[in-house]
């Protein structure tokens, strides 16, 4: 079951519209009236900072908008799925709460103040340790949550470290075909298996998160990363590959009379 938190009616009519099997839909109107302490976060931070503050919350909601939901896992929306996850849940067993390190290469060590963990993944069940850590991030985020380094702060992510040490029974995943971006890509040897598939030290991706790919407004698609990175093959491969299914996913919206909002609202001038 896919859980997605329209940020905008647009978005919703969308989603509704696509009508998509085992997608629940959550107006952002009705997150915020869970919470009403939400509407004043809302109004002293940028949207793009609202929309940061907003990740615990949408943990939470998915939870009860999925009674039967034993978890609910937090993806951004810029991650690319290669492969099945499962064995990402075989490595996970029972563990209450699941996280996914940056993984920084000797490059981007200096990143480490965004976080030892990115947001891109993040998996909380219905223990008693996991709702109480998730409501603790959840304060946090109310409290603080803007796009700037600030001591160990830094928009949602930051809290992730102090999270896996306040709280027992946060599982650190291993494998390493996952969060594959720019800042951990040196750590890898990538290849393609005999099927063409990309394998990252021998074993299938599972995911990769595109965070250095930008749309713009005339609708073309700018990378911004290293060159000699996107020039290796895997890298290219991927990169095109993910390129041409959103192209493809544009053109059925635009079909269908749903056309969309083009450009970066956090980077309005990559």
């Amino acid at each position: 079951m896919l859980a997605v938190l329209a940020l905008s009616e647009r978005c919703e009519q969308v989603l509704q519209r696509l009508a998509l099997p085992d997608l629940v839909v959550i107006p952002l109107a009705a997150l915020e009236a869970t919470e009403p302490r939400l509407l004043a976060a809302k109004a002293n931070r940028s949207t793009v900072e609202y929309y940061f503050t907003l990740t615990p919350w949408l943990i939470q909601a998915a939870l009860r908008a999925v009674p039967g939901a034993q978890r609910a896992t937090y993806l951004d929306s810029d991650l690319y799925f290669f492969a099945s996850p499962a064995p990402l849940w075989r490595e996970v067993g029972q563990a209450p709460m699941v996280v996914v390190e940056h993984r920084f290469s000797p490059g981007y060590a200096d990143k480490i103040s965004y976080g030892r963990f990115n947001v891109g993944w993040n998996t909380f069940d219905r223990s008693p340790v996991a709702q109480q850590a998730l409501q603790w991030w959840a304060e946090r985020c109310l409290e603080w949550c803007y796009d700037r380094i600030e001591g160990d702060k830094f928009a949602d992510q930051g809290y992730l470290t102090p999270l896996a040490r306040q709280f027992a029974g946060v599982h650190v995943l291993q494998y390493p075909g996952i969060n594959l971006a720019e800042y951990n890509l040196d750590n890898l040897q990538l290849s393609f298996a005999s099927g063409g598939a990309p394998q990252a030290n021998g074993l299938p991706v599972i995911y990769w998160h595109m965070h250095c790919l930008f749309e713009q407004a005339d609708g073309s698609f700018k990378a911004v990363m290293r060159p000699d990175l996107l020039q290796q093959p895997v890298v290219n491969w991927a990169y095109q590959h993910y390129v041409e299914r959103l192209v493809q996913l544009n053109g059925r919206l635009e079909r269908l009379g749903l056309p969309i909002d083009r450009g970066n609202a956090r980077y309005p001038h990559v």
